[in-house]
């Protein structure tokens, strides 16, 4: 999903958590970015596959050509290794490894959860949740193609986090 997602549905369960008195706003700031900036392994790895530390360049793979550019930390391995990584986080600072993996977990929900297949390591690119037909959105020049899904859960998030924020 869209960076969008990953920053709504973090911010909506830690203001969950928050309402119920377990973890306070730093709990829920840090979810939200480890759930939004888990995706800046994609110019990396556009970088070492093509020696071109750009936003733009992996945008341009991403929506024009459709390359995958998923790292390790996308895959199972990758999430077993930082399910360990949390484990031992946790042993020192449980609050901090709960945010963590909050943000973690959340993003890699989004990214692999498929209607029609369930959860799955591999499958084309934007294919989460099943067949979709994309509204085209023009951003900065780009015409991301995005899921009516994807907005109408961005919407439910939205009315959700304003809806506890009030």
């Amino acid at each position: 999903m869209y960076p969008q997602s990953h920053f709504l549905f973090p911010l909506l369960i830690g203001l969950i958590l928050e309402k119920l008195g377990y973890v306070g706003y730093d709990f829920v700031l840090a979810a939200v970015l480890v759930g939004v900036f888990i995706d800046l392994d994609h110019p990396l790895h556009h970088f070492f596959k093509t020696g071109q530390l750009s936003i733009a360049a992996t945008a341009d793979d991403a929506f024009k050509k459709h390359i995958d550019d998923r790292t390790f930390l996308h895959h199972k391995l990758g999430m077993l290794v930082s399910t360990i990584f949390l484990i031992i986080v946790f042993a020192y600072f449980p609050y901090w490894a709960l945010a963590l993996a909050v943000g973690y977990y959340s993003h890699m929900l989004l990214d692999h959860y498929s209607i029609t297949k369930g959860f799955e390591d591999n499958f084309p690119i934007k294919d989460y949740f099943g067949p979709w037909k994309p509204v085209p959105l023009k951003i900065c020049g780009y015409t991301v193609p995005i899921a009516r899904h994807e907005i109408v859960f961005d919407v439910v998030c939205l009315v959700g986090v304003v809806i506890l924020y009030v």
